[in-house]
């Protein structure tokens, strides 16, 4: 009997210990920020495991015939490191950065002052057929909106929503996750 519950718990050891959690499930939108002329979607790689976000989209969910109308989709190559953060800009601020070539189409990381890897994007931005939307234009909508974020395979991963009510306490970012 005793050879038995050494067995099981050896067995259970193996299987908890080989247990490895799906590192697409360690990202989040951190934050929007929905107001100004750089409005921005913030993600967050709070994994141990670098993520291949190509081809994953993160959709703005004002919606028109109940389609979101705005998507953006992540170039090939796009690895967010663990631990890295990745804002995803729009607004006036993408055509001041496409100008002096901070478009970042490699997807790059950058190392910010605390250490970890960012990730600055600022085009990609299509409407539901495709078709770009064309630098400058505001995503966010300030009444308020919805994002989600979709891997390759167009599953949800996250979701976050802010509402007219953080407009009406003058605050332009909304922060979904700490």
């Amino acid at each position: 009997m005793l050879s038995l519950l050494v067995s099981v718990a050896l067995i259970a050891l193996v299987l908890l210990g080989s247990f490895t959690p799906n590192p697409e499930r360690q990202i989040f939108i951190q934050e929007i920020k929905y107001l100004g002329e750089d409005e921005y979607i913030m993600l967050v790689n709070q994994g141990t495991q670098d993520v291949d976000l190509s081809g994953w989209r993160i959709r703005s969910s004002i919606t028109t015939g109940g389609f979101a109308e705005q998507q953006f989709i992540f170039p090939e190559g796009c690895i967010l490191p663990a631990g890295g953060t990745l804002r995803v800009h729009t607004g006036r601020a993408v055509e001041e950065a496409l100008e002096v070539g901070k478009d970042n189409p490699s997807c790059k990381a950058a190392i910010a002052d605390d250490g970890r890897p960012e990730i600055d994007l600022y085009d990609h931005w299509a409407n539901m057929l495709g078709a770009p939307l064309g630098p400058g234009k505001a995503i966010w909508a300030d009444s308020g909106d919805e994002a989600e974020l979709l891997n390759r395979r167009r599953n949800l991963i996250d979701r976050c929503a802010y509402t007219h009510t953080d407009i009406a306490r003058e605050i332009d970012t909304h922060r979904c996750r700490r």
